[in-house]
């Protein structure tokens, strides 16, 4: 017996105010006007985030005996702007703004017996980050470009849990993977006739989780998977840069104070925006030998409602597994 499954998601028109922004004198004003753009989109994001989700790819069918293969792919597409500016939603022209975009693909290989299993998973893409202050006060730019890869393990467990009703099967997850990240930044530059000149870092980023699932079979075709998960991300220091000028020092105490402000942004934007704690409730229905998750679509729907011109996410996410029995 196999199974294809097919989950959809994406992101929506944003909301929330920002605190007015003074015009960029500075590389620490630019700093703070750009971690306050990216807060903003973070409470977004949990704002927006519905119940009826869909459970993280990392987390393997709810079932025993099963060989999963699957793969995830999110394409980030977001604009921020102040509270007193709006989104041209065709052209994103205004200015201050806080761009963000980019492409991450999480594929995943994933065996179950009748107690455990272990889960093997890759992650690779780029990331691009843009903040632009072109106004009549002042001028203002950063732009980081970081492309990444690597690995990690995953560890499932199915308990015995005879308090539970046949057709309920828990199972806990442990896991993470570690990726090695090249960076590329242009530092902030604060006039726009100055020549931009991009810098190269290296590092890598540790992601850990723990989550919980359990598959509650409500007929034949028909589960419903109530999850949660707790994630963790470390951030390594800079091993290295390099630039058109030579080699530049890059460990964390003695970075160029612009560089150290602009890396430090984009290492917040690309890692650690998402919360910690996520959880939700995805449901899926058989279709002979398919099966289609509706939790990212279900909470689509739901964050329609929730809409602001101030912030635009057209975030996209998509997944597809073929699971089988062992046997």
């Amino acid at each position: 017996m196999f199974r294809v499954v097919l989950k959809i998601g994406a992101g929506s028109f944003l909301l929330l105010g920002i605190a007015g922004f003074a015009s960029a004198a500075d590389s620490a004003t630019v700093f703070s006007q750009r971690q306050s753009m990216q807060s903003t989109l973070s409470s977004y994001r949990q704002d927006v985030s519905s119940l009826f989700a869909s459970v993280p790819q990392s987390h393997i069918v709810p079932e025993r005996d099963v060989i999963g293969i699957s793969v995830s792919v999110e394409r980030p597409d977001a604009t921020v702007v102040p509270y007193n500016k709006t989104v041209d939603k065709s052209s994103r022209s205004t200015t201050p703004r806080l761009d963000y975009a980019g492409l991450r693909a999480t594929p995943l290989i994933s065996f179950s017996n009748k107690r455990f299993g272990v889960g093997f998973v890759g992650e690779a893409g780029q990331l691009q980050a843009h903040y632009i202050d072109d106004t009549s006060s002042g001028y203002a730019e950063e732009f980081g470009n970081a492309k990444f890869s690597g690995i990690g393990l995953y560890g499932y467990f199915i308990p015995e849990a005879r308090f539970l009703p046949n057709f309920v099967t828990p199972l806990f997850l442990v896991g993470g993977k570690s990726l090695n990240v090249v960076h590329e930044s242009i530092g902030t530059v604060l006039s726009a006739y100055n020549s931009k000149t991009t810098t190269k870092y290296t590092y890598t980023v540790s992601k850990y989780e723990v989550g919980l699932d359990l598959g509650i079979e409500l007929a034949k075709r028909c589960t419903i998977v109530p999850w949660t998960s707790y994630s963790m991300v470390g951030v390594g220091p800079e091993k290295g840069g390099t630039s058109s000028s030579g080699v530049v020092p890059t460990t964390t105490s003695v970075l160029p104070v612009q560089a150290n402000m602009s890396l430090r942004s984009d290492q917040a934007l690309f890692w650690t925006l998402a919360p910690k704690l996520s959880y939700g409730i995805d449901f899926s229905v058989s279709f002979g030998k398919f099966r289609i998750k509706f939790g990212g679509m279900l909470g689509v729907l739901g964050s329609l409602m929730k809409t602001n011109d101030h912030v635009y996410d057209n975030t996209l996410t998509a997944g597809l597994s073929y699971d089988f029995k062992s046997h």
